[in-house]
């Protein structure tokens, strides 16, 4: 399995799979040798037939490895990216990227040589769209993915979702049949008053498209993570159909703090990526699908939330064991599940809980997996080597962080 974490822009090389935590690795830097000035919100992607062989994206910068992240000696960085930078893989190793322009906020996507950080073809761009008071409406926080299954009758077909801000949030959908030379009209997948900021797209082993968000209406006083699946590579989006959309369980709301600006005692920094539930197919047996979200447990502003989908429908979330005190805060977790089946997951922590200079909590990544679909998990155990130490004025550290697993 591989971590990326965006503070520091470090790629954090964990062990081996095991049935004992695995000790934290060494961190290896990114971000200090490459041509961007933004590092957050790292990315990436693996090659199923070559596990060795993956692409990263982080910040504004498109990087490729062919010796499991040991080196990225492949490079290439775009001057428009504004961040918010997505990858993703087919099954004939051709890497898309997505990334966020800026002035005006638009969704641009670029199929990239893994090779040889070349550009294939030309940068598409969604055109941005006026409202009916004749306001820009803000593109925000695409995530790609490519169905790299070699069975599946919707094979190398590519997927975006992304969110249109209006008054307020909602998803489109859009897909590409020729490797992302054409895509798709855009079409609203969500309702203006589910308030859907931001959802997570990706492919089951059978081909089947999973996209999950966070239905945050106004004056609810709990939050419902909504899958949306498609068994048709994407033609009942395109045609206005979501009835296929099931509602896994509701889970504590997150405090409007906890959206924005941080307002936790020893946090000082923007948190609005606690919205965002992730979705796991499992590569392994196309009936397992996985989320993982986070959100208050209790006095806790942020613990890690898991569900299950194994055939016969949702089970209700599961608050992961966690073996730190309940003053411990974790958020952005991230997950991915690997060929064998085993799942993995992933967040910042701020145990042991040490303050530093500036009275802010120093962080780590920790993380867990299981090998039983989720029935059961290993001791969080810690990844990174170096603790990172935030500033007064570090009010950024992105919005997610990247894990992948082969």
């Amino acid at each position: 399995m591989r971590f990326t974490g965006s503070f520091r822009f470090y790629f954090l090389l964990a062990a081996v799979l095991l049935l004992v935590p695995p000790a934290h690795a060494v961190d290896i830097p990114l971000g200090p040798s490459q041509p961007c000035t933004v590092g957050w919100e790292p990315n990436f992607s693996f090659d199923l037939s070559q596990p060795m062989s993956m692409v990263l994206a982080n910040g504004s910068v498109f990087l490729s490895s062919v010796d499991g992240g040991a080196t990225f000696p492949v490079t290439t960085y775009s001057p428009a990216a504004a961040g918010d930078g997505i990858v993703a893989i087919d099954s004939q190793n051709r890497a898309f990227w997505t990334y966020l322009l800026n002035n005006p906020w638009e969704t641009a996507v670029e199929q990239i040589n893994p090779a040889t950080g070349a550009v294939v073809g030309s940068q598409y761009i969604f055109p941005y769209q006026i409202d009916s008071g004749g306001v820009t409406v803000r593109d925000d926080k695409a995530w790609i993915a490519a169905d790299a299954n070699p069975g599946s009758s919707y094979k190398d077909s590519v997927y975006l979702v992304w969110s249109l801000n209006r008054t307020g949030s909602q998803l489109v959908f859009s897909r590409s049949r020729n490797q992302g030379v054409t895509w798709s009209t855009p079409v609203t997948i969500t309702p203006l008053s589910d308030q859907a900021w931001s959802g997570h797209i990706a492919v089951g082993a059978n081909g089947n498209i999973y996209i999950a968000y966070r239905d945050s209406k106004s004056g609810a006083v709990s939050d419902t993570i909504n899958v949306i699946t498609s068994t048709n590579g994407g033609d009942d989006l395109l045609a206005g159909n979501v009835s296929t959309a099931q509602a896994i369980s509701s889970i504590p709301l997150l405090p409007a703090q906890l959206t924005g600006s941080s307002g936790v005692t020893g946090i000082d920094f923007w948190l609005l990526g606690q919205r965002v539930p992730y979705v796991l197919p499992d590569p392994s047996n196309a009936q397992n699908v996985y989320v993982i979200a986070n959100s208050p447990n209790g006095s806790n502003p942020g613990d890690v939330y898991f569900a299950s989908n194994q055939g016969s429908g949702w089970s209700s979330t599961q608050i992961l064991s966690n073996p730190n005190p309940t003053t411990s805060f974790r958020f952005f977790p991230m997950g991915a599940v690997d060929s064998t089946g085993t799942i993995v997951v992933a967040w910042y922590d701020t145990y042991p809980g040490t303050l530093n200079t500036s009275n802010l909590y120093e962080l780590n990544v920790y993380g867990t997996l299981s090998h039983d679909g989720g029935r059961s998990w290993v001791r969080d155990f810690r990844i990174n080597q170096n603790t990172y130490s935030p500033t007064t004025i570090t009010t950024r550290i992105g919005e997610y962080m990247g894990l992948g697993a082969a």
